[in-house]
């Protein structure tokens, strides 16, 4: 149930999000899940989740943006208290380790969380064992 994310090292200057950001929003392309890490001095680390991956990939190579195109898990948790460290407690049990996370942006009252970890395989067997819901693609881009 993995989705499509994008990952971009891109020169840590002003007016480097902003280029990309608005190329992709000049093509209609929503940007859903984003993730910005200053990575050293002169560089960042952009993570995205956008709802139409194909054409943000057109945009890029059209753009001679240099990317990573990877898979990771789009999950619901409870928006209450405790609820991420539940979920990080139970990859810990299963010797998964989370390299990163950040949030999906929508009006749902649950929380949507994109989650990359060393495992995915290995994610998927945890997550159904504990009954955290991963989302579809298709599900996730039908999110307002």
């Amino acid at each position: 149930m993995a989705v499509t994310q994008f990952s971009i090292t891109m020169d840590n200057v002003p007016g480097s999000l902003a280029d990309i950001s608005n190329r992709l929003g000049y093509a209609g392309i929503n940007i859903r899940g984003i993730s910005l890490i200053k990575s050293s001095k002169k560089k960042s680390l952009l993570h995205l989740v956008v709802n139409d991956p194909v054409g943000a990939e057109r945009i890029f190579r059209e753009g001679a943006i240099e990317y990573e195109e990877g898979r990771v898990l789009a999950i619901e948790l409870p928006n209450v208290p405790g609820a991420l460290s539940e979920c990080a407690k139970a990859m810990g049990d299963g010797k998964v380790n989370i390299e990163y996370l950040f949030p999906f942006i929508s009006r749902t009252p649950n929380a949507i969380v994109i989650l990359m970890t060393d495992n995915i395989d290995r994610t998927e067997e945890i997550l159904e064992q504990t009954n955290i819901r991963m989302l579809t693609e298709e599900e996730l881009y039908r999110l307002s």
